[in-house]
């Protein structure tokens, strides 16, 4: 049963971590009455004056579940960059307050690497999964209470992107993410797949200008390969809500 020591626990270890009060709360509440409500904390960063502001949305009350890999428990945090309002990212929280009110009760054991189909993000536009990853291997990724919980960390993704990682390992997919340049903070980023229609866009409109019928042709089968390729990619139901990678089975059947 969530207990309210839990959230507090975790609540301290934030405070502790980030060193500071949060810039706002909000708090989701259980559809059990006999259970902690989830606190959902906004911190935003503003202290570089030639970046933009990050705001850090963690929640404090999923560390009442234990397990296996965080004894202690764990707690959600997204990262957003960019310069917003804390009421346009209020949804954000509401959202996050109740995945981690879902994770606290589903069947199987929440593992790292977990890949959720949540449908339209807020703010984040054009996004509609959610990669589970730990916040950091190091002592980053820890909240120094007792006993400890761990981070993990929220990872936006577009429904193409999720496609590609589904099938990796969270060690994978972080490298996927480098490899590709995805900024996972930056809402207003496009999906590492635009940069390819877009310049399969140009060689058409190149070939076009050039009267070639053998360029345009060329350039016609390039688009078209991209278009079928993204097409697959984003067809619906090519995953399950709650459903880990492939390569990870279930905490009760190891």
């Amino acid at each position: 049963m969530a207990q309210k020591e839990d959230t507090e626990r975790a609540r301290r270890g934030f405070l502790a971590w980030i060193d500071d009060e949060p810039d706002q709360e909000i708090e989701i509440a259980s559809n059990h009455l006999e259970e902690a409500p989830v606190r959902v904390l906004f911190f935003v960063d503003d202290e570089d004056e030639d970046e933009p502001p990050t705001t850090y949305i963690a929640t404090a009350g999923l560390c009442a579940r234990t397990f296996g890999w965080a004894p202690g428990g764990a707690e959600l945090l997204l990262c957003v960059a960019g310069d917003y309002e804390l009421e346009e990212l209020e949804p954000l929280g509401q959202l996050l307050g109740h995945l981690a009110l879902a994770l606290r009760s589903v069947e199987h054991e929440p593992v790292p690497g977990l890949l959720l189909e949540v449908g339209p993000l807020p703010v984040f536009e054009g996004m509609t999964c959610l990669l589970l990853t730990q916040w950091d291997q190091g002592e980053g990724g820890l909240l120094e209470t007792d006993p400890p919980v761990r981070l993990l960390s929220v990872n936006p993704l577009f429904e193409e992107e999720a496609v590609e990682v589904v099938k990796l390992s969270e060690e994978e997919a972080l490298a996927w993410f480098d490899e590709h340049g995805v900024d996972i903070d930056d809402p207003l980023r496009d999906s590492v797949f635009a940069s390819e229609f877009a310049a399969a866009s140009e060689q058409t409109l190149a070939a076009l200008n050039s009267q070639s019928s053998f360029e345009i042709a060329a350039a016609m089968q390039q688009m078209s390969g991209s278009m079928a390729s993204w097409l697959s990619a984003a067809a619906p139901g090519f995953f399950g809500q709650f459903a880990p990678p492939s390569d990870v089975e279930p905490e009760s059947k190891r």
